[in-house]
């Protein structure tokens, strides 16, 4: 049997039930961490530094500027509207 002097709990039985899954979750999390690539290893893998890693998640890879793979394609677009805009007197 427990005793039952000393200070009253603070915490009901449901609160500490949360508190022990919590708990189960930051121990799992905690084991997965060490199967998960670092930035650092992301960046070293690509060639990049770790801040172009951290603006592409920041950013949700949304980029002004077209990919190198899309460029070319890009540029000759660009040249035929600027091509369509002068024939037609705007530029």
């Amino acid at each position: 049997m427990k005793s039952t002097t000393g200070r009253p709990r603070m915490l009901t039985d449901t609160q500490a039930q949360a508190i022990l899954a919590w708990h189960k979750e930051v121990l799992a999390w905690k084991a997965r961490r060490n199967e998960t690539k670092t930035l650092r290893q992301i960046a070293d893998e690509m060639g990049v530094s770790r801040a172009a890693v951290s603006r592409v998640i920041a950013q949700g890879g949304e980029f002004k500027q077209p990919s190198p793979e899309e460029l070319s394609g890009e540029i000759s677009r660009r040249k035929r509207r600027m091509k369509h805009l002068r024939e037609r007197g705007y530029l």
